[in-house]
């Protein structure tokens, strides 16, 4: 009984799993509606708070005189503020405005980089319009004209017209505009900018000069080297570094390929020698049969397999007039995998005996080649299901959020 119910696990586990989850979230919709309460018991139904917006309800009307029952979806308003709520919003539309008209300056009364002037406070509740008494040293988004200011400073009359839904409030504050004082290392930067805006301007002159100082403070100049051909060596070496890391990761793909394709073929091999052997064929024409049929199919089919095309080299060296025993022990090296070894390991002890002895060896590792190509067969299968497992993850992942997100969405809205 165990074993049956491994088995039904093993062979529907992904589908039970994808069916527990979809359940899960199913049930946990079903709850989250079933405590979820849009009608009160006055027949009411909550509006949202001012600001969230309106939502969306769908309810279900009947009308027990005509009989009949219909799907009604009701657009429920936000709440409309009282003029008492309104002030409140208008207080902490003022508070965040002095916090954050300032931006990076010190206070209002001393004024030397660009203010923030929004256009909404209170997460979008109060809408703000801005008027300034004087545009000549301040744009109307908040730039402040540094270069403009006078020495003295400017004072600056700042006027807010706040709405929130229909109710208006106008709050107004002064501010002063002053000189930014530049450190010693921006002013020689200023008069560097000034200095080459003023030779730029020179017609006729092929070169410009450099200054040795400015505003009172000398300089040297150097080129910068870029070192632009180090950057070039570095990128070639990592570029041939990866190259050879790629070419190392083919070559073995390649032969993991190969072995695994040697494998699939070697109880095909082993069948075919143990069926000709069987059949009174000595070793060499056996294989010699093998090989020209696989070349003829292969002349028709244009395809290739590792195992007949090494057994192709066998024939060829005997043709050559290396010894057969020599030939097959190579065989067995090139493949160099141990059931290749052992099928050569037996041809090459029993080349003196006779057919009669190998005949037998053959046919029981025939045998054995089946069992270990079905334990191949089925391993090949778990890799691919393992393979799969990352996609259907994925897959399933996706499918949560779809379900998940509108649900979340609902519950919040709800």
């Amino acid at each position: 009984m165990k074993e049956k119910a491994i088995i039904f696990w093993n062979k529907y586990k992904k589908s039970i799993l994808l069916f527990v989850c979809f359940g899960f979230l199913g049930v946990m919709m079903e709850v989250k509606d079933k405590d979820r309460h849009v009608i009160s018991e006055t027949d009411t139904v909550k509006r949202a708070e001012a600001g969230e917006g309106e939502h969306i309800e769908n309810l279900t009307l009947s009308m027990p005189e005509m009989e009949e029952e219909t799907e009604y979806s009701l657009t429920v308003p936000e709440q409309v503020l009282t003029k008492e709520k309104s002030a409140d919003f208008f207080d902490r539309a003022e508070k965040e405005i002095e916090e954050s008209f300032v931006g990076e300056n010190a206070d209002v009364s001393h004024i030397v980089t660009d203010v923030v002037m929004k256009t909404s406070y209170v997460d979008g509740m109060v809408e703000a319009e801005w008027l300034l008494s004087d545009y000549d040293f301040i744009n109307p988004d908040g730039t402040v004209l540094t270069e403009e200011i006078p020495k003295e400073g400017v004072v600056i009359d700042a006027s807010v017209k706040m709405t929130c839904q229909g109710y208006e409030r106008t709050y107004e504050f002064p501010f002063i505009l002053c000189q930014r004082e530049y450190s010693a290392e921006e002013k020689v930067y200023k008069a560097l900018d000034e200095y080459f805006a003023e030779e730029g301007k020179r017609a006729g002159t092929e070169e410009m000069p450099l200054p040795s100082e400015a505003n009172g403070t000398a300089l040297e100049w150097t080129e910068k080297k870029s070192h632009g051909g180090l950057l070039f060596i570095f990128l070639g070496a990592a570029a041939a570094v990866l190259v050879q890391a790629s070419e190392r990761s083919k070559e073995n793909e390649r032969q993991k390929k190969r072995k695994q394709n040697l494998m699939v073929q070697y109880p095909e091999v082993v069948n075919k020698l143990s069926l000709l052997l069987g059949a009174g064929m000595t070793m060499e024409t056996a294989w010699e049969r093998i090989v020209r049929t696989y070349v003829a199919e292969k002349n028709k089919t244009g395809k290739t397999k590792e195992a007949y095309e090494e057994m192709q080299v066998s024939l060829r060296e005997i043709r050559d007039g290396v010894a057969e025993r020599t030939a097959y022990e190579r065989f067995g090296e090139r493949c160099a995998l141990r059931p290749y070894r052992k099928l050569t390991a037996l041809i090459v002890q029993n080349l003196r005996k006779g057919n009669k002895g190998l005949t037998a060896l053959m046919e029981a590792e025939a045998e054995e080649a089946f069992v270990m190509r079905k334990n191949l067969a089925k391993k090949l299968g778990e890799e691919a299901g393992t393979k799969l497992l990352f996609p259907m993850m994925m897959s399933l992942g996706i499918i949560i959020v779809i379900i998940m997100v509108p649900a979340v969405m609902s519950f919040y809205n709800g």
